[in-house]
């Protein structure tokens, strides 16, 4: 049931994709964090020479040797990054336009004063 409702990679539930992710829980499972794309990479590094790693497949070897899963990104997804990216800059620009609003609305009233002098 997990499988259905959580990412295996990132074991961030259904939801969060479905609410706030472009395509929902079904595209992030299948272009973000397909799990066979990752089982591919961890045979094929299995099989490669360690000699002929670059630089992440021997970044992620160095951690296998130690159980250390730190590389996998656990609770972070990219497609839901980008959304806080998004809402950060929606409340920035609200803050300026609200500043801005504001200069004029001076403006404006030192307009009135002077027209009515």
């Amino acid at each position: 049931e997990d499988m259905k409702n959580v990412c295996f990679i990132c074991n961030i539930g259904r939801y969060n994709f479905d609410k706030n992710a472009s395509g929902g829980f079904p595209q992030h499972i299948k272009d973000d964090h397909n799990l066979w794309q990752y089982l591919f990479f961890l045979v094929h590094l299995g099989e490669k020479d360690p000699t002929e790693y670059d630089g992440i497949e021997s970044y992620v070897a160095s951690k296998l040797k130690t159980d250390d899963i730190s590389w996998m990104p656990l609770m972070r997804a990219m497609s839901l990054d980008s959304l806080e990216q998004e809402e950060d800059i929606m409340d920035v620009l609200k803050n300026k336009l609200g500043a801005v609003e504001t200069v004029m609305s001076a403006i404006a009233n030192k307009l009135a004063l002077t027209n009515e002098a």
